[in-house]
């Protein structure tokens, strides 16, 4: 329940320009590809949210990274070495996507969604405790519990229109 609130207030969010406002992460620098990709091509970075984690797509994961998005910036067969082993599995870092949108992935059960948060915020990545709220954020303590979680949405820059010669904002935008 609580998750699927979050994920309409986020779904609301991503859904105003984000496209045209969101912070562009580029991929791994390699020679160009057969469908002629520009080396500087650019998506928007994912927004740091435990959704992230509860609306899996692997098969996402797995497809972006191999066009060369992924958190491990490796390609081709070093990529394959590490993704997809015993040790480390697509959609979970260091073999995830930097540009994965959520919203491409389906929801994890609800009796799966305690274990999986709580894989997730204790996990490999370091960064994910900060969706705790501060009271919460030690991950000896069993079970995990929270009040609150964050997300984290990155803007780019500079912004279209902006003009960073005033401090008067109303010259910042042309």
């Amino acid at each position: 329940e609580n998750v699927k609130k979050m994920a309409s207030v986020e779904r609301s969010l991503l859904s105003y320009e984000w496209g045209k406002h969101c912070k562009l992460v580029y991929h791994v620098k390699r020679e160009r590809r057969e469908d002629g990709q520009d080396e500087d091509e650019s998506r928007c970075q994912s927004p740091f949210t435990v959704l992230n984690y509860l609306y899996k797509n692997n098969d996402k994961h797995k497809e972006q990274c191999k066009d060369g998005y992924c958190m491990l910036p490796l390609t081709g067969d070093e990529l394959d070495m590490v993704c997809g082993s015993d040790d480390y599995s697509w959609g979970q870092p260091p073999c995830a996507s930097r540009v994965y949108d959520w919203r491409d992935g389906e929801l994890v059960d609800a009796d799966e969604i305690s274990d999986e948060i709580e894989a997730q915020v204790c996990g490999p990545d370091i960064y994910t405790k900060l969706f705790l709220d501060r009271k919460n954020q030690d991950c000896k303590k069993k079970p995990i519990k929270t009040k609150y979680t964050r997300a984290e949405y990155s803007l780019g820059w500079p912004m279209e229109g902006y003009r960073d010669t005033d401090d008067r904002p109303s010259e910042q935008f042309n």
